[in-house]
Parts: structure tokens; sequence; C-alpha cells
């Protein structure tokens, strides 16, 4: 594989042609075209089945139609041909005050998902947007777009999510993180699962279609369109922009670069194809389904621009990491060795530019930093994770030091508990470089002390400061003086009944310090 263009993700160049909009002068607007051709059926049903999306990066609004959410060939019922559909983009939610306008293409090679980037809209501004066919009208979603650069936001709320297994239960912590209205919704990786149901990572609520294990385009297709139909997800979708990372379940549990499972290798690419192929499949039908910019879209089995940031003023910078496409495979004999990479060259090297002086550095990641005691049963779950990979930490350490990042934070998500623990200098214990936030499961382990077999022993192994075994999420409210952090969630995933939004833990990260404090523990 031939390695990023690190120039071309710094100029956060795109892949799609500019579209103008009439009466909107000095709007860029990205929306594609049509590929295939054109058509306009009547629907005798509304067909945003799945609802809308958005993004901060690059001001992303997306939607995809649907008339059979659920049908097995994942085409969720559309006919070939790509469809227009009409899009506004507005200063308020009744839809007066309209900012930007224009038509897109739900693409029928994109599964009829449509996407537009609107450039020139309002800086540090919640504004609202939708989709209209025929007519039929989606639902209005919220995007709060990113201040200017150079500019000094007094503040900036994130709710944190990660790991969201549809089988282990219902999104109440998508509907809790909804009706607070964060700036936006910080997505580190599984956020939606191709996996087929593994009893001994927790119990059964409710089941995936299709049945098993992921492979055609077909399948994650549906298995993206179950995901998107859940109104619960498509509440938190409609009340924020979200940044997503993808991380391994999305594709295949711990796969890494071009090889599948490091645990099961055969059984994990025993379906049609190669697992080049697999990855292409997945790739695809994550970019069909999420509010990705148009840069990112995935080329063969490869997603470009993968790793990005976006700068919220001069008050935080979120790095979003990619440390799936580029990893060296897992092998915990070899977790010294130098050669050995998460990130790789390019990506290390765009992240080391791409700091800039920010009062927070936010490094959006999917597996735990914080290093972990070996030799014990259980622990080799740390060979997926940055333990596995010393040398790239090291490197990734060093240039907090080399660029003088004051306040670099990490955001965590994979190991299905709420914690917080420390990234050490080369991990003796003695000198703090940065505090790691591990964001809980959305519904992965299933209820309260559900989790993985042999958890326990995970567990001890990582030095952890608190950890909560509950759903749930990460709130962060965020200001140049300090981060203040409340582990946030539910105790039952299982029942489709409403469950009341608690606070489990909570704390500070004062600027200057690379520690919790005002601890609830």
């Amino acid at each position: 594989m031939s390695p990023l263009d690190r120039r071309r993700f710094l100029r956060g160049a795109g892949a799609a042609a500019a579209v103008g909009v009439a009466g909107f002068v000095g709007t860029e607007i990205l929306q594609g075209s049509a590929s295939a051709a054109v058509i306009e059926p009547t629907f005798n049903i509304n067909p945003f089945q799945f609802g809308v999306a958005s993004s901060p990066l690059r001001n992303v609004i997306w939607t995809r139609l649907a008339i059979l959410p659920l049908a097995r060939d994942g085409r969720a019922g559309m006919p070939d041909g790509d469809i227009p559909v009409r899009w506004k983009v507005a200063r308020n939610r009744d839809g007066s005050g309209v900012l930007a306008e224009g038509t897109a293409y739900a693409l029928s090679g994109n599964g009829h998902s449509a996407r537009v980037e609107v450039a020139a809209l309002p800086q540090a501004t919640a504004v609202f947007y939708w989709f209209e066919y025929g007519n039929w009208r989606s639902t209005v979603g919220r995007l709060k777009t990113a201040p200017a650069a150079n500019s000094n936001p007094s503040a900036m709320t994130a709710a944190v999510i990660s790991c969201a297994n549809f089988e282990h239960g219902f999104f109440h912590c998508y509907e809790h993180i909804a009706d607070h209205e964060v700036d936006v919704v910080i997505a580190t990786g599984d956020f939606t699962y191709a996996d087929s149901y593994n009893p001994g990572y927790g119990s059964k609520a409710r089941s995936h279609l299709p049945a098993g294990e992921c492979f055609t385009l077909a399948d994650y297709r549906l298995r993206h369109s179950q995901y998107r139909a859940d109104p619960q997800e498509q509440a938190m979708r409609a009340s924020a922009g979200m940044v997503l990372t993808l991380d391994d379940h999305e594709v295949d549990d711990d796969w890494a670069g071009s090889t599948p499972d490091y645990l099961e290798d055969a059984a994990a690419n025993s379906g049609p194809g190669t697992f080049w192929e697999r990855r292409h499949n997945a790739l695809q039908a994550h970019w069909e389904n999420t509010p990705l910019p148009f840069m990112m879209r995935p080329v063969r089995s490869l997603m470009p621009n993968s790793y990005q940031t976006l700068n919220w003023g001069r008050l935080a910078d979120l790095h979003l990491l990619d440390t799936r496409q580029f990893r060296s495979r897992q092998d915990k004999g070899r977790r010294f060795e130098e050669n050995r990479y998460m990130l790789g060259p390019d990506q290390l090297a765009a992240l080391g530019d791409s700091y800039r002086g920010a009062r927070w550095d936010l490094l959006v990641n999917q597996v735990v930093m914080a290093g972990w005691t070996h030799g014990g049963p259980g622990t080799e779950k740390a060979s997926d994770s940055w333990d596995g990979y010393r040398a790239e930490r090291r490197r990734v350490i060093r240039q907090w030091s080399d660029r003088r990042v004051a306040n670099p934070v990490v955001l965590t998500g994979d190991v299905h508990f709420g914690g917080a623990d420390s990234v050490f200098d080369d991990f003796d214990g003695l000198s703090t470089k940065a505090p790691e936030i591990i964001s809980s499961s959305i519904t992965s382990g299933g209820d309260l002390e559900g989790d993985w077999a042999g958890s326990r022993v995970v567990l001890d192994a990582l030095p952890l400061h608190m950890y909560h075994r509950r759903r749930g999420w990460t709130k962060l409210d965020i200001t140049s003086q300090r981060i203040h952090i409340q582990w946030r969630g539910t105790e039952v995933v299982s029942a489709r009944a409403a469950q009341p939004d608690r606070i489990f833990q909570s704390a500070d990260i004062s600027a200057g310090q690379h520690d919790f404090s005002n601890t609830s523990w």
C-alpha cells in the first residue's frame, strides 16, 4: 500500500468538484454529482427513514434514503438510479433565516446516501438543516459550526462515545446525549459492529441483521441500516455534529492493516473473498452511512485522509487518529521493537505538524494508551493497545515535548468501562505526560457487570485511578482553565423502557496539570 500524502492531509483537500448555488455568492458547496441515471420515483412513505447526521469537520450534512430500511439485500428498498434531494441550512429550527440551499444526489452506488459540504456557514454558530424530496421532509438536524481557527471561544462541550453493540442493548445513552445538545459528539470507534454474536462478551437483548458476521457489501450495508434506523441513535445524530474515528468492529474484531483478527486468523476470513475485499466492503458501507467529508471516500480498500484535526478556535484541537489502517500486526512478543507502527510514519508526521499551540490538544484515540502490567492471564488485549507498540507510543510522547504541547489529553474507548489513567514518560511511573479519559461502552457488555470473559484480570492489569463498569458516555465541559469530566450513563441497557441519565464519577483536569483533580473517587 502506498503511504498517504501527508501534505494533502494538511491542506485538507477534498476529492469532489465544487458546485455553486445560485443566490449564495461566496458559499463553497461540495455535494457530488450524479454518476448513474437520474430518477425521480414517487414514494408512498417518507424516504428519510435513516434520519440525518452532520459534522463540523468541513460542515458536512448527510442523509440516506430508504423505504424498506431492513431489506435483506442492503439496498433499503431503493430502485436503481441516482435521486435528487433538496437540502437547506437555516439559522433557526423552524426553517427561517435560510443560509444555504441546493440539490444533492442520493447516489445508487453509495447506498442512496447524500452528503453536502457547506463551507461558508457562520462560524461558532448553531445552525439547522434538513433534506426534502417531493412532499417529504427529513428530521431537522442541529450542527454547531467550529469557531475560526485563531479565535478564542470561551467554552466547548462534547460527548465522547464508544462501543455501541446493537445486540447487547438499547441506545439509551444516545437519547441522553441528545437531551444535552452538546457542541460535538466524538466517536472513538466501534460505532457499528460487524461481528456475529459471542455470548462471552455480553447478554443478548436483540438480534443483528444479517445473522452472523459481515463479509459482503450487502452484509455491511444491512448491518449499518439496522443501526441507522434506530430511533435513539437518530435522536443523537440530529442533536449535534459528529466527528468519527474508525476502530476494529466496523470491519473485523482486532484487525490490523492488511490482516484480519489476529486471534482468529482463518476463522475471521472464512467468508467469501479475501480480507482486502472484506475491508473494502466494510469501509464503503461505513462511508455511506456516516457524515464523513468527501476526502475520506474509500479508494478500493483504503480510506484516505482518515486522520484529521478539527480546530475549535485556539481553545482545543481534536486530533482524530487512525490506529487501524496503518498499524503493524499485533505480536506481544515484539512489543518493544522500534520498527513496529500504530500510526505509521506519514500519520505520525502529520500529527506532529498539526500541533499549533492550542490550549488543549485532545487525541481522539481508539485503544488504551496507558501502560499495562504484563505476565498474567487476560492481558492478551494489551497486544492490540498501544502497549503492543511501545516504540510508537514513545514517538508520540516525544512529539509532545518537541512541539511544546502544553496540555495533551487522550480520549479513549474500546475496553467497555469508564476510567481515568495516566500516560507516563516511558512508563517509569514518575513523570506523567498526559491524562487519559476512558469512555465506557454505550451498550457493549450488557447490563452492569457484564463484559468480556476475563475482564477482571484485564482491569487488574491497567493502572487505573478510577473505573466504573456501567454502560455510558463521557461529557466534557472545556474552558481555557480546565476540563470538567462527567462519566455518565445508565445501569440497564437490556430493557427497552427509558432509563435515567446518571453521573457515576467526575473530575477536573486543570490547564498546566497533567493529572486529575477535584475527583469524586
